[in-house]
């Protein structure tokens, strides 16, 4: 196989055992009358026969660094295995895009199905994952597995294979990029190719980036309409709704100062900041209850909303309860 004139020496059964179209090509290439490439599956694939052995050379439009990550998928013992998310905590955003790609356009569906369980895990469709799970990990959006810039990635793959669920959260993440970066610089790959958002998901991440911020600022407002009301509690002095009144104050203003660094209108580090925190411990424990329970309804309102803020439509699109 060669791929970017880089040839790799593969034993033909791999590739013919995990990819439907590979097997159509290879086995057509090992008749006695084989010619032409013309009718292949892929019309990009070229197969000639080598002069001296006699065996199929497969040249490929896709970059190297692609199946180099594949092949060295398809030569263990089962595909699975190597990219979970338990077993392969060190996996590269790199690794799985090519699976996923690759997967993809040659029909390697153990290879494909696995690159995407792998990207739905962080890229997910369940609120709960969302938040609990990895999200806030290092108080960075997933910094320990996917850096922002792979979200165009993501994107991208998510057009190309119709997972329209990983959409939301990716572009969320491209919308902490400078806009401008998307379609320039775009992600930087290690041997120096770049991919670019396409140009759909860029003109959404354009209409949503504004409407972020207004729904961060918003959000953070609503909390702190639902006051506790009568409380006959104190500490030290002060009520339950003057703490309330005294941390809107302290806490909103950092939050719209953060905003377009952050992106999150889930507002995800509120409640760890030592202002919240505080704050809420000197609070009677209903009023305490009362300022918890209006931060995840509305967590949970703006995720609902999550999808249409960057204009597309996906099925089952729900809460499941934060795992505790």
């Amino acid at each position: 196989m060669v791929a970017e004139n880089v040839e790799f020496q593969v034993y033909k059964g791999i590739l013919m055992h995990h990819s439907p179209v590979f097997k159509k090509i290879l086995s057509r290439a090992s008749t006695p009358n084989f010619a032409s490439s013309a009718s292949f599956p892929i019309p990009e694939v070229l197969v000639e026969l080598d002069v001296l052995s006699g065996l199929p050379i497969v040249t490929v439009q896709d970059a190297a660094r692609d199946w180099r990550y594949a092949l060295r998928a398809l030569m263990g013992d089962t595909i699975a295995s190597r990219v979970t998310v338990c077993e392969m905590p060190k996996i590269t955003s790199e690794q799985v895009f090519a699976f996923i790609r690759l997967g993809h356009k040659y029909q390697m569906e153990s290879l494909r199905r696995t690159g995407l369980d792998y990207l739905k895990h962080y890229f997910t469709s369940d609120f709960g994952c969302y938040l609990s799970c990895h999200v806030y990990t290092n108080g960075d959006l997933m910094r320990d597995r996917f850096g922002n810039h792979d979200a165009i990635g993501v994107a991208n793959l998510a057009r190309l294979t119709g997972e329209l669920s990983l959409l939301p959260t990716a572009l969320l993440l491209c919308c902490r990029l400078d806009l401008r970066d998307l379609r320039e610089h775009g992600l930087l790959y290690s041997d120096g190719q770049k991919e670019v958002l396409n140009k759909e998901d860029w003109l959404h991440c354009c209409q949503a980036a504004p409407e972020i911020v207004r729904t961060v600022a918003s959000t953070a407002w609503e909390i702190f309409k639902t006051l506790p009301g009568e409380c006959e509690h104190v500490f030290e002095g002060i009520g339950c709704m003057a703490e309330i009144s005294n941390l809107r104050d302290s806490v909103v203003p950092k939050l719209i100062e953060s905003l377009t660094r952050t992106m999150d209108p889930f507002l995800g580090r509120v409640d760890k900041q030592d202002d919240w925190k505080d704050a809420t411990e000197n609070m009677a424990p209903r009023c305490r209850q009362r300022l918890s329970e209006a931060l995840r309804r509305r967590r949970e309102a703006v995720w609902e909303m999550l999808p249409s803020l960057f204009n597309i439509e996906i099925e089952d699109w729900g809460l499941v309860e934060p795992i505790v």
